[in-house]
C-alpha cells in the first residue's frame, strides 16, 4: 500500500479506534510538554484555507499512535526509547514523522481540494455507511473520552466524508497511472519466493523462562514427549487431520499451528531440520514423527507451490513504481496551490508529546 495510502487509512480508523481504552493513547488532550500552542492556532495555509493546530492533531495522532506502539516494543525488549533514534544522520524518527504528519495533510488537503474541482461526491449507500459508522464511534465512547476528544456524532461524520471523498479521488489518480504492472511482475524471479505452507503439530523437549533462556527436558520427560508425539501420530495418519490429533490433548505446552516459509531466505529462523523434512512432503502429505533439537513434529504439507510471499512482492515493487509516479505528479500540482507553514507555531510541536495519553495522566480537557 502507497505510504500516503496507509497513512490516510490509519488516520481514517483514528475515529473507531477512540472507543477503546484511554490508555491506548487515543485523545485530543496535548501534554504539559507540548509546546506552547493552542488548538486555535493555525499551523498550515493551503490557498487560503486554515487547518489549526486542532486539525493537525489528526494527522500528528496516526503518526504518534504508531511509534509509541514502537517506543513500547523497543522499550520492552531492548530497554531502549524508539523515538530519538536515528533513521538517517542527523535526524531522529521524531523528527522525521513531524515532517511526514506536515507533509501527509498539506497532500490531504490538495488532494481533497481537486476532489471538490473535479465533481467527486459520495453515494447515498456510501454516505450511510458512514453515518452508521459515526454513530457507533460515539455509543462506544465514554463521557470522558468524548470529552478529551472533542468528538460529536456531526464531526465525526464531517472528518470521515472528506477522508472517503479523497481516497476516491487518491485511488482515482493511482489507477490512472502509467504503470505496467504485468512488465514489473515479470521482473520478479518466482524460484526465490519459493514458498512453503504447512500446518504441523510439535510436542516440545525443551522449556523456556521469561528471561528466553532454554533448558532441556529430563531424558524421562523426553521419553515421555516421544510417546505423545508417536499416539498423536497413529490418530491422524487414520484421518488425515493433524487437528484430531490434538483434540484431547489439554497440555499448554503442546503447540498446533500453521506456518509459511521461504528456504532461500537468508533471514529464515525456522527450525533447518523441520524445513528440510517438510519439503519432502507432497500436498496433503503427513510426515511421521521428526525429532528435533526442540522437541518433536508432526507435519502436514498444505502447498508445496504457495504464492503469498512471492505476491507481496509483487505488490510491494508495484506501489514503489507507483509512489514514485504519483510523486511526481502531486509535486507539479502541488505548485499550483499556495501553501505556507506556519513556523512560529510548527516549531513548538514535538513529536510524541501531544496526543499520547499515560494511564495515570490527568485526564481534564486543555483550555482551547
Amino acid at each position: 500500500m502507497n505510504k500516503f495510502k496507509k497513512v490516510i487509512t490509519l488516520v481514517l480508523m483514528v475515529v473507531l479506534v477512540c472507543s477503546m481504552a484511554l490508555t491506548t493513547g487515543c485523545s485530543n488532550k496535548a501534554s504539559s510538554t507540548s509546546g506552547n500552542y493552542k488548538k486555535t492556532d493555525v499551523a498550515v495555509t493551503i490557498d487560503g484555507e486554515k487547518l489549526t493546530m486542532a486539525d493537525m492533531l489528526y494527522y500528528i495522532y496516526s503518526y504518534e499512535s504508531q511509534i509509541d506502539y514502537m517506543d513500547q516494543m523497543y522499550q520492552y525488549y531492548f530497554n531502549t526509547g524508539y523515538w530519538d533514534m536515528e533513521i538517517e544522520e542527523g535526524k531522529t524518527i521524531r523528527q522525521d514523522s513531524k515532517e511526514q504528519a506536515m507533509t501527509t495533510a498539506i497532500r490531504y488537503e490538495v488532494l481533497y481540494k481537486e476532489a471538490i474541482k473535479n465533481n467527486y461526491s459520495l453515494t447515498d449507500d456510501e454516505i450511510a455507511t458512514i453515518k452508521e459508522n459515526s454513530v457507533a464511534v460515539i455509543e462506544e465512547m465514554s463521557e470522558e473520552q468524548l470529552k478529551l476528544t472533542g468528538f460529536t456524532e456531526e464531526t465525526v461524520t464531517e472528518i470521515q466524508k472528506k477522508w472517503s471523498l479523497t481516497d476516491k479521488y487518491y485511488q482515482d489518480l493511482i489507477d490512472a497511472l502509467d504503470v505496467d504492472d504485468e512488465a514489473i511482475k515479470a521482473s520478479i524471479d518466482k524460484e526465490e519466493y519459493k514458498e512453503y505452507s504447512v500446518e504441523y503439530i510439535l510436542v516440545p523437549t525443551t522449556t523456556e523462562d521469561a528471561e528466553g533462556n532454554v533448558t532441556s527436558l529430563s531424558d524421562d520427560e523426553k521419553k515421555a514427549a516421544k510417546e505423545k508425539a508417536d499416539k498423536m501420530y497413529n490418530i491422524v495418519k487414520e484421518s488425515g487431520k493433524l487437528a484430531d490429533g490434538v483434540a484431547d490433548d489439554d497440555d499448554e505446552s503442546t503447540v498446533y499451528t500453521d506456518l509459511s516459509f521461504l528456504p532461500n531466505d537468508e533471514n529464515e529462523t525456522t527450525n533447518k531440520t523441520f524445513m528440510e523434512e517438510a519439503m519432502k512432503l507432497a500436498n496433503e502429505e503427513i510426515s511421521g514423527v521428526i525429532e528435533t533439537e526442540d522437541g518433536y513434529y508432526i507435519i502436514r504439507m498444505v502447498d508445496n507451490a504457495a504464492t503469498t510471499k512471492y505476491e507481496e512482492a509483487v505488490t510491494t515493487a508495484i506501489q514503489e513504481v507507483e509512489d514514485a509516479k504519483f510523486d511526481e505528479e502531486f509535486a507539479v500540482l502541488e505548485k499550483s496551490y499556495n501553501v505556507e507553514i506556519n513556523d512560529k507555531v510548527w516549531d513548538k510541536v514535538v513529536m510524541g508529546n501531544n496526543t499520547i495519553v499515560a494511564t495515570t495522566a490527568d485526564t481534564t480537557s486543555t483550555e482551547e
